[in-house]
Formats: C-alpha cells, structure tokens, sequence
C-alpha cells in the first residue's frame, strides 16, 4: 500500500501586499501550490492520501478557499482520502453544531476526522485519526486512552494520523509549549504516526515506531525550498518526497553595483534585500514587487552590511518620499481609491 502524505495547506492565509486582481498574494500562491500537490498526487500511484490537518488557515473560511479545496479534490475521487482537522479547523461553536470546514468537500472517497477519533481499516492495515482538539487536560489524556483501546489486541498494521506534537518533539523544542502533546509511549504503539502541525517537515524513529511530519505546503519562513507531498510505502517503508517549486525566503546582500540585476531577476518568493545605496531603478523595484510574494528592502544604518549592522526596513511610501516627494500624496490617494 501506497500512501501520499499532506499537511498545513492552510487555504486562505493572508499575508503582505494583494494582487492586481486584489486577492492576497500569498493567499493566491497557497493555492498555486495546491494546484500543483493535487496535480501531482493524482498523476502518483498512491493508494491512499494522507491530509494531517490544519487544511484551512481559519475555521470558517471565504468561499473562495473553501471552492478551491472542493474543486481540487474531486480530481482525487480514485483514491480514499483520510483527513483529520487541525488546530486551525477547530471552533468551538462549530463542534457544538458538528460543523467543521474540512466536511465543505466530503464524498464517498473521504473519511473526515473532526473532532472525535475515527478508525479505517483496508488491506490489513488499521489507520486511527485522531483530530486536534482544544480541551481540558482530563479530557485530552482520555484521548489517549481511547486511542490505545482502539488498537489493544489488534495484529493489524498500526497507522496514526493526527496533529500537534510528540513528546519527542516537545522536548527536543520546550518553547513551544503545546498543548497537545502526544506521549511516547502512545505513539509507540503504532507502526506509523503521520503528523501536522510543525511546518518544517522531519522523520524520525522512535524506537520501531516512524514517524514523519510532512510540513506546510509553503514554509514561508524557510530559506530553502523543500516541501511537497511526501510518498510512503507501507510493504517496504521507503519514503520519497517530490519536492515542488514553492514560495520560501530569498536574503540578498546587495550594492550599487548589483542591486538592479537582482531586482530584474526576482521570481515568485519572499525577498528580503539589505541595501545601504540610492541606485535603484522605479521601474525595476514596482515590477519586481509585482512578480514577487513579497519584496522588502531594508537599509543598513552603517556604512558596510557586516553581522554587527542593524538594519531597518523601508516601505514604498518612505523610498518614494526620499527620491520622488512630490509624488507621494498623488500616489497615496490612487492607492487610497483602490483599497476601497
């Protein structure tokens, strides 16, 4: 058995400047990239998709993100698709009415895990989705017993997809101070543990146990790229992961002598230039700011960009008012009318 592993879509975060269309940038990006996770799934052999939660950025998302997710993943109707909620799914107003917003695209292929603990068996294999919930610590540590009552005795393959952290984690990083914490001595009484929650992926072993955490689809604050949808083989246990072209932080040192060719070279990511210089070319920075997901240019308060510099970041409106001050106010009533 195949499985393809997914988490921390997050469909629908906003963040930084909007389009020229006037949707948010990185909310449009968070979809490009979902595009490509599906388009990639579904041409895959997995058997089985993994969706670790945290599918939206907020419990009632807009239409628009709730209409991407339904229409994505009805190009996955061949395959069973097993999804457990997140910490940014729950509400607790929703779970007392029983609505969550992963049920927006549910079918016949989907087992949905929203609140409570869901099992699903195929191929002698036994998945236990266990959904992130905000709780008291008496109810929270029921959870892990009723998840050990569902597995006692069974000789089946043990599969646990779930959200939040492990202790192994928590202690390897104490400042996060979750509080679903997922003990040990649970997780290894499974086979597997998928997990989302933590947007840098890892694997691991705990004991006999592997576990994997498949990241967020766009690591934003990474310097790197590398996320995509993880594969698993259940019969050998080799992982692969297909790594896909995603927004991720781009730092550049620049100079009078460079910055315009790093500006005509800017692609979709998040920049963050330092630049102590006055040689910058207005048609380059609005069109690179166009292309990128963000385009932020800080200047240095000392002569050179060595690690003792601090810096401090310019917007538009602070570089147009040092090299073109007559025309901020214009711009500022055009940008002004287009907000509105």
């Amino acid at each position: 058995m195949r499985l393809a592993i997914m988490s921390d879509l997050h469909l629908g975060k906003r963040m930084y400047r909007n389009e020229d269309s006037y949707l948010n940038r990185f909310e449009q990006a968070g979809y490009d990239v979902f595009d490509s996770y599906i388009e990639n799934i579904a041409q895959s052999d997995a058997d089985i998709v993994i969706n670790c939660g945290d599918t939206f950025d907020v419990p009632n998302p807009t239409i628009i993100a709730t209409s991407k997710y339904i229409n994505e993943m009805q190009k996955l109707q061949n395959k069973t698709v097993l999804t457990v909620s997140g910490n940014h799914d729950f509400s607790f107003a929703n779970r007392q009415y029983g609505y969550n917003s992963i049920l927006c695209a549910d079918a016949s292929n989907m087992i949905n895990a929203t609140y409570d603990i869901v099992t699903y068996e195929k191929d002698g294999v036994l998945f236990v989705l266990m959904p992130y919930v905000y709780d008291t610590d008496d109810n929270i540590l029921q959870r892990w017993t009723t998840c050990e009552r569902l597995i006692a005795n069974s000789k089946l393959k043990k599969v646990l997809v779930t959200h939040g952290v492990t202790e192994h984690y928590a202690n390897m990083f104490p400042e996060l101070k979750d509080k679903y914490v997922i003990p040990d001595d649970l997780v290894e009484k499974f086979d597997v543990v998928l997990i989302g929650h933590i947007h840098n992926p890892f694997t691991y072993y705990s004991h006999n146990t592997l576990v994997i955490s498949p990241g967020a689809s766009i690591d934003y604050q990474a310097d790197e790229c590398h996320t995509g949808p993880m594969y698993l083989d259940l019969d050998t246990m080799e992982i692969e992961r297909n790594v896909l072209d995603t927004p991720h932080i781009i730092s550049i040192d620049a100079d009078d002598t460079n910055i315009n060719d790093y500006l005509s070279s800017v692609t979709r990511a998040i920049y963050k230039i330092n630049y102590a210089g006055n040689n910058i070319d207005e048609n380059l920075y609005l069109e690179a700011r166009r292309r990128a997901i963000n385009l932020s240019i800080q200047r240095a308060t000392v002569d050179d960009l060595s690690s003792t510099s601090t810096t401090t970041e310019i917007s538009l409106y602070d570089w147009l008012q040092a090299n073109y001050p007559d025309d901020v106010e214009a711009i500022r009533k055009i940008q002004l009318e287009v907000d509105v």
